[in-house]
């Protein structure tokens, strides 16, 4: 408790410390939200779950991964709305044979009000693998090509530092000229379902009649989180770099489904947020590189399902002349 009592001390002397600087000077950004931004993301989501409990053979937990495929988005970004729509190309990442295939869709688009952010996402993945199945069957993974996952979210950050702006982290719609950090509160409304649609979830060999979790077909949860965090930004010869950490909780309402019945709870689970950014940033054109992780649990008696979110992108934007800059351009050429 000691160390812990330390640390919120530092960060918190830390931080009215740059907050003061801050206040001192102007703004600590250069901003470029009157030009028009085309940007490309390239990356990957990987969402693997791992479900605990008391099974057969001893085991105590089971792990599913899917078969990600690069994905590409197309986005745009005008003052402080922006949207992009996200497809999978070339093919899965990981052996067909091994591994079956996954198909994944995203859709999304963000906006900011003042000191908010909002982000809406919706995620759909389709085809997992339980790994390790040579443990109670002959082969050593099981491809489950009808088991999917859903994810439906609306999240908002709200930061205590007006200066401190999430498309500015993203390097969108400009770039920061100096160190900034701040405290920020995580918000978010979440639907998420892990469904098979053929058998249940965890493999017949290991399921208990006597435990009619096991025996489910579907897990779904729809929660309300909040989490508080720390967010800091900094940039130097045009490279900047930015980091957000936080730990919460949300309130959910769960539930489990077989064949024959489903059953409803209320509950608590810790919610964590992690991103990083990084990348050069001029007037003209920006390439950065982004890792964002998010997590999603519900927990039954005897039986946990746990689904981490990793997604790895790099973006690539370039900055257009509005209209209003073209006139102004015209005028000084004559």
């Amino acid at each position: 408790m000691n160390i812990l009592k330390k640390l919120v001390l530092f960060f918190t002397l830390l931080y009215f410390s740059f907050s003061n600087l801050a206040q001192n000077n102007s703004l600590p950004y250069t901003l470029f939200k009157e030009k028009i931004l085309f940007y490309q993301d390239l990356g990957f989501n990987t969402t693997p779950i791992v479900i605990s409990g008391e099974f057969k053979n001893n085991l105590k937990s089971i792990t599913y991964i899917n078969n990600p495929r690069l994905i590409l988005s197309l986005g745009g970004t005008y003052k402080w709305i922006s949207g992009r729509l996200s497809v999978a190309i070339f093919g899965n990442m990981l052996s067909l044979k091994e591994y079956g295939k996954t198909s994944q869709f995203n859709l999304g688009f963000n906006f900011s009000v003042k000191k908010n952010y909002f982000e809406v996402d919706l995620n759909f993945a389709a085809g997992y693998t339980l790994l390790n199945s040579n443990k109670w069957s002959n082969s050593n993974h099981q491809i489950l090509p009808d088991m999917n996952t859903i994810d439906l979210g609306l999240r908002t950050w709200y930061f205590h530092n007006k200066f401190m702006k999430m498309q500015l982290l993203k390097g969108r719609i400009g770039h920061y000229n100096k160190e900034i950090m701040s405290f920020y509160a995580k918000s978010a409304f979440n639907i998420f379902n892990l469904n098979n649609l053929t058998n249940t979830i965890i493999p017949t060999q290991l399921t208990d009649s006597l435990n009619t979790k096991t025996l489910s077909n579907n897990f779904s949860s729809v929660e309300l989180s909040l989490i508080p965090g720390f967010a800091y930004v900094n940039r130097k010869n045009n490279w900047q770099y930015s980091i957000l950490i936080g730990i919460g909780g949300a309130l959910q309402l769960k539930d489990y489904s077989t064949t024959e019945i489903n059953r409803s709870f209320i509950g608590l689970a810790p919610r964590f947020d992690f991103r990083i950014n990084g990348g050069y940033n001029v007037p003209r054109f920006f390439s950065f590189l982004s890792l964002e992780y998010d997590n999603k649990s519900v927990t039954f008696n005897e039986l946990s399902y746990y689904q981490n979110y990793i997604s790895v992108n790099l973006t690539v934007g370039v900055r257009l002349k509005t209209l209003k800059d073209w006139r102004i351009s015209k005028i000084k050429s004559k």
